[in-house]
């Protein structure tokens, strides 16, 4: 705050299982006088239909490759199993770059745990703050997919090797994470969410955390 501003942060978690008490009463009292309400991606129909479209348009392999082949034995393995496991065609995900299986995998996973956005932060807030918070936000589709996508062939492969490391070991990561949100555990949330794609691929951990965290701190 400054002498005629304040902000107040809050991190969310985009998909949520229904009916978890997540929201403390300094979140409610900030939204009641906020003049502006700030997402990482507008929240609307729109935007969200163009998401979908983008991705499926910028996220397909060219029709002599495959994904399956990308990877080492044992993560093909993975993504195997990962796909028996969360009922997800194995056939489309052999045509998806290896960010995009890694959005398809993670959403199937949510489904599973019972999640999903219509419960997430961003919604829930879209919908209930007062008309009168502007709604503003800090990424447009295209400059969103363009992080994933642009991010070179090898780091999307390390990250989504990791996250098929991550979903053999603990199937139950996803829960987990978010009882660690829900208890504002910071350093778990650190370790768990961001400390093994800070590992395994950190120039797509630059590009999806440091740089965006620096563009977004020049809008705040």
């Amino acid at each position: 705050r400054d002498a005629d501003s304040e902000l107040v942060l809050f991190g969310s978690v985009h998909v949520l299982p229904p009916g978890l008490d997540w929201r403390p009463a300094e979140l409610d009292t900030a939204l009641a006088k906020a003049d502006d309400l700030w997402f990482e991606l507008p929240i609307d129909a729109a935007s969200e239909a163009r998401v979908g479209q983008l991705a499926a348009a910028k996220g397909m392999l060219p029709p002599d490759q495959s994904l399956t082949k990308m990877l080492s034995p044992d993560s093909a393995r993975r993504l195997e199993k990962a796909a028996a496991d969360l009922g997800v065609s194995m056939a489309v995900l052999d045509r998806l770059e290896p960010w995009f299986a890694e959005v398809a995998l993670a959403g199937a996973q949510f489904m599973k745990s019972g999640a999903d956005a219509n419960s997430g932060v961003e919604k829930t807030l879209a919908a209930s703050a007062p008309a009168s918070a502007a709604r503003k936000a800090f990424e447009s589709p295209e400059e969103q997919i363009a992080i994933f996508d642009a991010a070179p062939l090898p780091e999307q492969i390390a990250s989504l090797e990791e996250s098929l490391r991550e979903l053999e070991r603990n199937p139950r990561a996803y829960d987990e994470l978010v009882a660690v949100w829900m208890a504002g555990d910071l350093k778990a949330l650190d370790d768990d969410a961001l400390g093994p794609i800070r590992k395994a691929a950190p120039g797509l951990y630059a590009r999806l955390v440091t740089q965006r965290n620096e563009r977004w701190t020049k809008a705040i």
